[in-house]
């Protein structure tokens, strides 16, 4: 947001005018891969005549599969489209992906896991983000990530449903009802729902890790339930 210029000021100088300085965004865009964006820096304005910052341009784009690079991507600009991905590291690679809200405040984290192969360290092979317009994936220690959209289909039936690390909807990734929630062997994690009658904050796994093993939990469609450190998250449903 730009800053108001105080009356005092303007009376001194009224015969100055406004600097604008340049801002340029590129993408290094190959068929697989997509490097962070580079900010060149802009020329320091007058302190006596600030212009506010221009509202962001989302562009149109189609959610397809791409490479990450390391770095902080914007999504709604560049490569990046809104939507649903499922996000896996690359080959031997470990690391860790954020997304934060669209303010950019890195306090508001709306997801946050580790991704690789140590389940010792909470990591997991594969996570499931909801990407909204403005909000900012940060992709760190690790070469590159691929981002795959999740193509939904038919409300599913009510079944044993096997879900992972990441953001799901009731009725779109599992069906309405009761169920027994478990983690899958040796694991353990966060699990919430963010209910429209129920909602859920708990740690699933043993004892041990100051958790339980199991919950039952009542889901509505629409509920939005969100997985951490566990590959495996298990719904087997109830009578």
């Amino acid at each position: 947001m730009g800053r108001a210029v105080p009356a005092l000021i303007a009376i001194m100088f009224p015969f100055m005018h406004c600097l604008s300085g340049s801002h340029d965004e590129s993408f290094s865009v190959s068929s697989t891969e997509v490097s962070a964006p580079m900010t060149p820096a802009a020329a320091a304005p007058d302190p006596a005549t600030i212009s506010p910052s221009p509202t962001t341009t989302f562009a149109s784009i189609t959610p397809h599969r791409m490479t990450l690079k390391a770095g902080d991507y914007t999504v709604g600009t560049g490569e990046l489209a809104a939507g649903t991905y499922d996000v896996t590291p690359a080959a031997g690679q470990s690391g860790e992906l954020n997304v934060t809200g669209d303010d950019g405040d890195p306090s508001e984290i709306s997801s946050m896991q580790g991704l690789g192969s140590s389940s010792a360290d909470g990591q997991v092979p594969k996570m499931r983000v909801d990407l909204k317009l403005g909000e900012t994936v940060t992709l760190s220690q690790l070469k590159s990530a691929t981002l795959v959209p999740v193509i939904t289909g038919a409300a599913p039936r009510r079944a044993r449903t096997v879900l992972f690390a990441g953001t799901f909807v009731v009725g779109t990734d599992l069906a309405p009802g009761d169920y027994r929630v478990t983690p899958g062997p040796g694991q353990s994690g966060n699990f919430f729902v963010d209910g429209l009658e129920n909602d859920y904050n708990e740690i699933l796994g043993t004892a041990a890790d100051g958790g339980q093993s199991s919950l039952d939990v009542r889901l509505g469609a629409g509920d939005v339930i969100e997985t951490r450190n566990m590959s495996a998250v298990i719904f087997t449903p109830e009578a």
